[in-house]
């Protein structure tokens, strides 16, 4: 597999770090933030192929965060679930959702 780069965003570390290894664990090399700032810093300064974006993430940053990066062309998911419904479907997740996207 490239290297694909994904940056994802949540206020919940617990679930942000579980699939943060989880997608690690698959190959892709992941970026967390836990604000919309510190996303917004990381997107402008790195190179992401996907920005994953958690439920955790209040409903009014989501939508700001959306609207700055989809612009860019860079597809944009949100994951939902508990740390108890985390498995090895994130990453199949991630990777169904980059097949579908033009820059995958």
């Amino acid at each position: 597999m490239s290297e694909i780069f994904v940056l994802s965003v949540g206020v919940d570390s617990m679930i942000l770090e579980a699939r943060a290894r989880l997608l690690r664990s698959a190959g892709f090399n992941v970026v967390s933030a836990m604000s919309i700032k510190e996303a917004f810093r990381l997107f402008q300064d790195g190179d992401f192929d996907l920005l994953l974006l958690c439920h955790t993430l209040p409903a009014q940053d989501r939508e700001r965060l959306l609207r700055l990066i989809r612009a860019s062309g860079i597809p944009v998911a949100s994951i939902y679930g508990s740390l108890g419904d985390l498995s090895d479907t994130t990453a199949a997740r991630v990777e169904a959702i980059l097949r579908g996207s033009s820059r995958s």
